[in-house]
């Protein structure tokens, strides 16, 4: 029976911890349980640097396989464990990166000229230089503030990028300038690579009839709309993001293989 009681005990000390750790501390849990989700998925955590200036970033596998790598920008507060729930249902072999954005994370936080979104996209030309993605073309997906980055940065560096995929796209009137919130749209017509746009029905934060706008932008563009799925489509439905991105990629290999055989 003491034993009984002692185990009880000890149970109900536990789950009070757990409890309070939830309620008063629910950074330190999360944190907690993302460790436990990389250790899971085999992600390694890293720094890299440029000058002076440090960026956190996690990746997995190595590239030069039969996909190009892939490079992980998310939203606005966010860190690169958000990408996590996608990581899950990505293939073991494929090469994937994620970085804390500038001034995110564990990234360096500096003045606001890095937090324009052009700032953001030469920033993470930077990163790109100092992994080692640059040495041969990679597919660049951004959610949100991270999809403005992506189509800068697929803009500005026309030969660094296989192709990218644009999960919504959101634009922060309070932070940023009129002139870098309406970068992305000055930038469309020097995008040269393949473009997905994936976004979700329920989009609560922009309107999905903004998937239509860019899609005339950019006429050869595929695009994906999901039911029952909000703004941050990799959270709501991360094993059919993933699939579509993989097999956006996939794809372009395949079309680019079929070219080089008949030249």
């Amino acid at each position: 029976m003491e034993l009984i009681m002692l185990s009880g005990g000890i149970l109900a000390v536990t789950v009070f911890a757990l409890t309070t750790s939830f309620l008063f501390r629910p950074g330190a849990l999360l944190k907690a349980y993302n460790w436990y989700l990389r250790r899971r998925l085999g992600v390694v955590v890293r720094y890299s640097h440029s000058g002076s200036y440090r960026f956190f970033y996690c990746s997995r596998g190595t590239p030069g396989g039969a996909t190009p790598s892939v490079l992980l920008l998310h939203g606005f507060s966010g860190n690169k464990d958000a990408w996590l729930p996608l990581l899950k249902y990505l293939p073991r072999s494929q090469h994937v990166v994620c970085v804390d954005m500038p001034g995110h994370g564990g990234t360096s936080r500096t003045g606001p000229e890095d937090y324009s979104i052009k700032g953001q996209a030469h920033r993470i030309h930077h990163f790109v230089q100092t992994v080692g993605l640059d040495k041969k073309p990679f597919h660049l997906t951004g959610g949100s503030m991270g999809g403005n980055v992506t189509g800068v940065y697929a803009a500005r560096y026309p030969n660094y990028v296989s192709s990218i995929s644009a999960l919504s796209r959101r634009v922060f009137m309070k932070i940023f300038d009129e002139k870098s919130r309406h970068s992305l749209q000055d930038n469309m017509h020097l995008i040269t690579a393949p473009v997905q746009i994936i976004w979700g029905k329920e989009d609560q934060v922009v309107d999905v009839s903004g998937a239509a706008v860019l899609q005339k932008a950019l006429p050869k563009s595929q695009v994906a709309l999901l039911d029952d799925c909000g703004h941050t489509t990799y959270h709501d439905q991360p094993r059919k993001v993933a699939k579509l991105i993989m097999d956006f990629i996939s794809a372009l290999e395949v079309n680019t293989s079929n070219v080089e055989k008949t030249e």
